[in-house]
């Protein structure tokens, strides 16, 4: 197998991460990338609009939301320096996702990488991306002068493709959803999520209250049981001495 690890500077989806952890390869964190033999390394990246709505999961995040702006562009540059000066692999981490829903990393991974284009994958669907998703990657493409962009479609064409083509129409692909009506009904779906989640904190936070106040009566009523049981216990004590006595009073007359 031409990899012994794989690395990240973004967040990588938990059924992912466990597909390669099966196929051999191990986690590094994005830290240790230049200790690292460049031909045993495989880097995972994805489109910048899977990147924005995953931006509180990054590896190395940044304390402020302007510093997340910049920092992005930064991780990609950081990529492309690490393709472009060591030569490192570059494989779309959703494209591998998929990949292996119809062949074990395991034996992908086992192939020479010069046959890797022979998979032809050239049918396959980009990833989908969210409305809400593209309007947040417009703006920060906006602020960065559409850096952003154009570092993911120079990584992408540097990346292993499995024989589909580079992702150099994005920009087209962002425009596309970036739709008014379908922007709008995005929102409207978000509200009402956020409506659903917000009755059902109630409704749990009811649910905690009512088994605090159950749980505070039933110590009350254990608390009384015990009482009386150690009042009980006291009176049966002191029949049996007074019995006791008696008996030895009867048996002595």
């Amino acid at each position: 197998m031409p990899y012994k690890h794989w690395l990240s500077p973004f967040s990588i989806e938990p059924s992912l991460k466990s597909t390669l952890d099966t196929s051999g390869l191990v986690q590094q964190s994005w830290q240790q990338i230049d200790v690292l033999p460049a031909n045993e390394v495989l880097i995972l990246f994805n489109p910048p609009d899977l990147v924005v709505t995953q931006a509180d999961q990054w590896s190395n995040p940044q304390p402020s939301r302007e510093h997340h702006i910049s920092h992005i562009a930064n991780l990609y540059q950081a990529i492309l320096k690490q393709a472009q000066s060591r030569s490192i692999a570059l494989m779309a981490a959703w494209q591998l996702q998929l990949t292996s829903q119809t062949i074990a990393l395991r034996e992908l991974f086992s192939l020479n990488p010069e046959h890797y284009s022979a998979l032809r994958q050239d049918a396959i669907d980009w990833p989908a991306i969210e409305p809400i998703a593209a309007v947040g990657m417009q703006q920060l493409d906006q602020r960065l002068n559409g850096e952003l962009s154009n570092l993911y479609v120079e990584i992408d064409q540097l990346a292993i493709k499995f024989g589909r083509p580079s992702d150099s129409s994005y920009s087209e692909r962002l425009r596309r959803n970036l739709n008014e009506k379908t922007i709008i009904g995005a929102i409207q779906s978000y509200r009402e999520m956020s409506e659903r989640e917000a009755l059902m904190l109630k409704a749990m936070h009811k649910t905690q209250e009512d088994y605090r106040d159950y749980m505070l009566e039933a110590k009350a009523v254990i608390k009384n049981y015990q009482e009386l049981l150690h009042e009980s216990q006291l009176i049966a004590g002191h029949y049996r001495n007074e019995i006791a006595k008696l008996t030895q009073e009867l048996t002595s007359s």
